[in-house]
Order: structure tokens, then C-alpha cells, then sequence
């Protein structure tokens, strides 16, 4: 899982850097939903740019929404993108 995640992140680097937007790569463990709040808490952080799968009232009732969570207690703007 750990090499797995460190691809993905490789690879979304890359592409940033193809388009000219300054990273900083992070691989945190533990709740994504409050990971995410705790650093726009620590760094200064401006903006939120977050995916949104779409699972329906009833999987976000069980399972949370990341997207749901993080849009509703952020201190900056947050941008969902579906």
C-alpha cells in the first residue's frame, strides 16, 4: 500500500510540475477527513482542492464523505471536483 501510494503521489508530481504548480508531497496515515482540517490548521494553507465520488445519501450516512466533512469545517475555501 505504502509503494503504492508513493507512485500515485510520484505521478501527480510530475504532472504538476508539467504545468508549473508548485507540490509539496505528504503521505499521511489515519482519518483523510481530519488529516486534511489539521493541516490547513498548521501550515497556511489558502485553498482546498478535493475529489467528490459521489457515493449517495445513504453510503455517506454510513461510510462519512471526506469531501462532505472537510467543505463543512474548513477555515479557507474549499473546491469540490466531481
Amino acid at each position: 500500500m505504502d509503494e503504492s501510494g508513493r507512485r500515485i503521489l510520484t505521478a501527480g508530481e510530475a504532472k504538476a510540475k508539467k504545468a508549473a504548480v508548485n507540490v509539496t508531497l505528504r503521505m499521511e496515515y489515519g482519518n483523510p477527513a481530519d488529516k486534511i482540517l489539521n493541516m490547513v490548521k498548521d501550515e497556511k494553507i489558502g485553498l482546498i482542492v478535493i475529489g467528490h465520488r459521489g457515493l449517495g445519501a445513504a453510503a455517506r450516512f454510513f461510510l462519512g464523505s471526506v469531501s462532505d466533512k472537510v467543505s463543512r469545517h474548513a477555515t479557507c475555501p474549499v473546491l469540490i471536483v466531481k
